[in-house]
C-alpha cells in the first residue's frame, strides 16, 4: 500500500544550494519505494525550470528566490566589518526579535497551504527539515491540527548553531529560543540529526532520536559525469579515464589584475616557465594544477591558516598553480583573500553553477578545498560537500577542528589531510606532497572506496524510511 507524505523543506529545487540537497536525495529515493510526496516549500521556480518526477507534487508558497545565476552574496550581517549604529541595531533585532530566525514569516502562509493540502491528500506523515527551524515551527502545528505523526529532521543545531558563539542572544530571547526548541523536540515522533551532539541538553531523554550522516548519491557519479579516479565499482560507478583537458567545462576568461567577483586574479602565468614544470596539452598550452573549493564560504569558514597557506604557496610553483571557487562566496571573504594571494597566482570566483557541473569542476581538481567554520560547535557537523569530495577520488586539503566530524571521517577513508584552523606549515607539505605525485604524472590516492559506503544516500534514506515506517505503524 502507498503512504502519502508531507515534506516540509524551506528550500526546494530548483535551488541547488545546501537547504536542498539533503532533503532532495532522501525523496528521491523515497519516491524510488513508492511515497506519494508532496513538498512544500519557499523556493521559487520563475522560470519553471523544474520537473518533478512522477509521485512528487510542489507546493510553493511564498516569496522565496531562487536565483541560479547569482554571482555575488551579501555579506553576513553578523559578521560584517566596521559596522554604524544601524547595522548594528539591525543584527541586535536578528537576535533578539525574530526568534527562531528571519524566515519565520513564512509560518503563516505554509500552514495555511499545509491544511489546504491535508484535505487533497490523505496524508500519512510529515517530514521536516531544518534549518531553519522555522520549518520545525510549521510542522510542529500541522502535526498538532492533523494529528499526524511527524519526523523532524536536523541538518544543523538549534540553539546550538555556530554563530551563536560568537553572536549570543540576550537571556530572554535565549530562553524563548530553547523552549521552542525542546517543544519541537518534544512533540517529534522522531528526531533525525546529521551528527550526536545536536541537543546537548536534551540527550538524557531524547531515546526518539537517530543519527542519520549527510552522504554523497552515487548516482551523480555514474559513467559521463567525468569520474576519472579509483574504481567506485561497489558503489555501482565505473572508472572512466581522465580527461586531462577538462573538456566540457566552461572556462573562465583570464585577464590581468583584480577582477572582482568573476574571472582572473593575478597576471596569468607572468614568469619564465621551470623546467618540467606543468604539463602539455594537446594544442601546446601548459596544463595547471588545479585546486577547487565548491560551495558556500562564509567569513566564519576563512581560517587564519588557510590564509597564511595562500601567503606561503612556493613562489616557484606560483605560474603552475590554478585556484577555482565555485559556489557562494562572500564578498568580504573575496576581499581578504584579494589581498593576500601571491602576484601571478590564477585565481577564479566562479559564481554558482548547476550541481552536474560542480561536481565535474571537483572530479577534474587535482586538489580539493574544504574550509570547515572556526567556531567550536562547528566541529559537530560535516556537509554533503566533504561526502562528494571524497567520492571523487581526489585528495582533500582541510582547514577545521582536529578530533572534529569531518576529521574523522577524512582519517578513516585515508581521503587528504585536516591542518587546524591556525596552522599552514604541515597543510603547504601536504599540498607539496600532492603536487609532485601531479608532476610526475602519478595519481595521488584519495579515499578508498570501500570507506565511504556507509554514507551512500540510497542507504542512507533506506534508514529514515524504517523510521517513517515506525512512526507510521
Amino acid at each position: 500500500m502507498q503512504k502519502e507524505l508531507l515534506v516540509i523543506s524551506y528550500y526546494w529545487l530548483p535551488d541547488e544550494g545546501t537547504g536542498s540537497y539533503r532533503i532532495s536525495k532522501f525523496v528521491k529515493y523515497l519516491l524510488r519505494k513508492g511515497w506519494q510526496i508532496t513538498v512544500l516549500t519557499a523556493s521559487q521556480d520563475p522560470e519553471g525550470s523544474y520537473a518533478a518526477p512522477a509521485g512528487l507534487k510542489v507546493m510553493r508558497v511564498g516569496k522565496q528566490k531562487s536565483v541560479p545565476g547569482a554571482k555575488k552574496v551579501n555579506p553576513s550581517i553578523f559578521y560584517a566589518k566596521d559596522q554604524n549604529w544601524k547595522a548594528k541595531l539591525k543584527v541586535w533585532a536578528r537576535l533578539n526579535l525574530i526568534i527562531p530566525d528571519a524566515k519565520i514569516f513564512w509560518y503563516p502562509a505554509a500552514v495555511k497551504a499545509g491544511l489546504a493540502l491535508a484535505k487533497q491528500y490523505n496524508f500519512a506523515a510529515l517530514l521536516s527539515t531544518s534549518p531553519p527551524p522555522s520549518t520545525s515551527l510549521v510542522a510542529k502545528r500541522l502535526a498538532q491540527k492533523l494529528k499526524l505523526p511527524w519526523v523532524a529532521d536536523f541538518r544543523d543545531p538549534w540553539t546550538e548553531i555556530y554563530y551563536y558563539e560568537d553572536f549570543p542572544q540576550g537571556a530572554i530571547a535565549k530562553r524563548i529560543n530553547k523552549a521552542l526548541e525542546k517543544s519541537v523536540l518534544e512533540q517529534a515522533d522522531a528526531v533525525v540529526s546529521v551528527n550526536a551532539g545536536f541537543f546537548p541538553e536534551h540527550e538524557g531523554w531524547m531515546e526518539h532520536e537517530h543519527i542519520i550522516s549527510n552522504g554523497f548519491d552515487p548516482e551523480d557519479f555514474l559513467p559521463g559525469n567525468h569520474v576519472e579516479r579509483g574504481k567506485r565499482d561497489k558503489l555501482g560507478v565505473q572508472n572512466v579515464k581522465r580527461s586531462k583537458g577538462a573538456q566540457g567545462l566552461p572556462k573562465t576568461q583570464k585577464t590581468q589584475g583584480v577582477c572582482g567577483a568573476q574571472g582572473a586574479l593575478g597576471e596569468g602565468l607572468g614568469g619564465k616557465e621551470e623546467e618540467k614544470q606543468g604539463e602539455l596539452g594537446k594544442q601546446g598550452e601548459v596544463m595547471k594544477f588545479k585546486v577547487a573549493y565548491l560551495g558556500s564560504f562564509k567569513m566564519n569558514q576563512l581560517a587564519p591558516g588557510f590564509l597564511n597557506f595562500l601567503q606561503n604557496l612556493p613562489e616557484g610553483l606560483i605560474p603552475h598553480l590554478e585556484f577555482n571557487f565555485v559556489g557562494n562566496v562572500d564578498v568580504l571573504v573575496q576581499e581578504e583573500i584579494m589581498k593576500l594571494i601571491p602576484k601571478g597566482l590564477e585565481l577564479h570566483f566562479k559564481g554558482l553553477v548547476p550541481h552536474k557541473e560542480a561536481v565535474a569542476i571537483m572530479q577534474e581538481a587535482d586538489l580539493l578545498l574544504l574550509l570547515i567554520g572556526q567556531a567550536e560547535r562547528s566541529k559537530l557537523v560535516f556537509s554533503t560537500k566533504l561526502f562528494e569530495y571524497l567520492m571523487s577520488g581526489n585528495p582533500v586539503l582541510a582547514f577545521g577542528h582536529e578530533g572534529g566530524a569531518a576529521h574523522k571521517v577524512i582519517e578513516s577513508s585515508k581521503g587528504g589531510y585536516l591542518s587546524p584552523h591556525g596552522a599552514s606549515e604541515a597543510a603547504l607539505e601536504y599540498f607539496s606532497q600532492v603536487y609532485k605525485h601531479w608532476q610526475s604524472g602519478r595519481t595521488m590516492p584519495g579515499a578508498s572506496p570501500e570507506s565511504l559506503e556507509d554514507y551512500n544516500f540510497e542507504k542512507l534514506s533506506a534508514r529514515l524510511e524504517k523510521i517513517l515506517m515506525d512512526v507510521t505503524g
